[in-house]
């Protein structure tokens, strides 16, 4: 059985943010290689236990511009 890799991007990032499947896809990933500092922050207030609810929410203005 092999290790997963999953590179984080800004834009997949917040696709996962928005659609709020950013928990089940984070699960699916062994090893994180970040691209941006965003994708690097989220991940991070993913790590604190907050909800894909309390990540958009942090994050959406961010999303928005």
């Amino acid at each position: 059985m092999g290790i997963s890799k999953l590179y984080l991007t800004k834009e997949q990032t917040v696709r996962h943010l928005v659609n709020r499947t950013l928990t089940s896809f984070l699960k699916k990933g062994d090893v994180f290689v970040f691209t941006d500092n965003f994708s690097h922050r989220v991940y991070e207030s993913y790590l604190s236990g907050l909800t894909d609810e309390e990540l958009f929410n942090i994050f959406e203005k961010e999303i928005i511009d």
